[in-house]
């Protein structure tokens, strides 16, 4: 949010711009330090270093810790990672 409310980025309103940060949720506590949690500085950070580049995707930034396939137990999980899919909306 401080990234963007520093470049005036974001809805506007009669009271200001208000930066608008959509989220995602990756659900992974069992796997590495479940005490490690990203914070304002890593959100900066992240918003510093984005392009308009090709997306990563794979085993990089949250998808570096990701599994599946533990709903049969630990032992059984395997590598994940993040991916997108592209939406296009249609209008009438």
């Amino acid at each position: 949010m401080r990234y963007l409310e520093e470049r005036g980025i974001g809805f506007p309103t009669p009271y200001g711009v208000v930066p608008i940060v959509p989220s995602a949720i990756l659900f992974d506590l069992g796997v590495g330090d479940p005490k490690v949690r990203p914070g304002a500085d890593c959100g900066y950070a992240a918003a510093s270093s984005a392009s308009a580049g090709p997306i990563e995707e794979g085993n990089v930034g949250a998808g570096a810790g990701a599994t599946v396939g533990k709903v049969m137990g630990m032992e059984r999980a395997m590598k994940g990672g993040i991916g997108t899919a592209p939406s296009r909306c249609l209008t009438a």
